[in-house]
């Protein structure tokens, strides 16, 4: 009895070895290697070190203002990034932001989802270019409450809200997020330009 039941542990801890490598070896690793190698060797890149990235969008600088900006993202093999936002008023510029950081491609098993992680460095260097300088200390002191998360623009959310950009599409030649907290959709192209 005793040699069966040692059979039977055994045999169902092989089992149990056996599935949990098969877990682990489906931990989309191929996926992710495949989505980071996109973002480093698309188009714009240079030899799968680094990739380039540019988006577009409009930022509400006040009630009836709207400025333009174009988003440039340069990420590196070594997992960081450098982010620099230039911000225009018709069609000149007025100044710039620029971030740095780590960046990674995840998995996230709750969701079933893969997500574009940016982990922001504390320092952001903003630039006056064309603002006068009382335009310029609204606009500065208005994207830095934006860009480092003002405690009264979490009061909008629910304990339930899911903070993340969720990848919608990913290749050499676009990069589709989706911001799960404020449902908006950034389209990334190949950069032709930065810095």
């Amino acid at each position: 009895m005793k040699k069966y039941s040692l059979f039977y542990v055994l045999m169902v801890t092989a089992i149990s070895l056996l599935a949990m490598c098969g877990v682990s070896c489906n931990s989309h690793s191929k996926e992710i290697e495949k989505m980071t190698n996109d973002l480093l060797n698309g188009p714009i890149s240079s030899q799968g070190e680094e990739g380039s990235w540019v988006m577009e969008y409009e930022y509400d600088f006040l009630d009836d203002i709207k400025l333009g900006c174009r988003e440039h993202l340069r990420l590196y093999k070594n997992g960081k990034f450098k982010e620099l936002t230039e911000y225009y008023y018709s069609g000149q510029l007025m100044a710039t932001c620029e971030f740095t950081g780590e960046w990674s491609v995840k998995y996230d098993n709750d969701y079933g989802t893969f997500f574009f992680d940016q982990d922001y460095e504390d320092d952001m260097i903003i630039k006056n270019i064309n603002f006068q300088d009382d335009w310029f200390k609204k606009f500065d002191t208005d994207l830095r409450l934006t860009r480092n998360g003002d405690v009264n623009t979490y009061n909008d959310y629910d304990e339930n809200t899911v903070f993340g950009n969720e990848i919608i599409d990913c290749s050499p030649n676009i990069l589709l997020l989706k911001d799960l907290a404020n449902d908006e959709t950034y389209r990334y192209e190949p950069d032709v330009k930065y810095l």
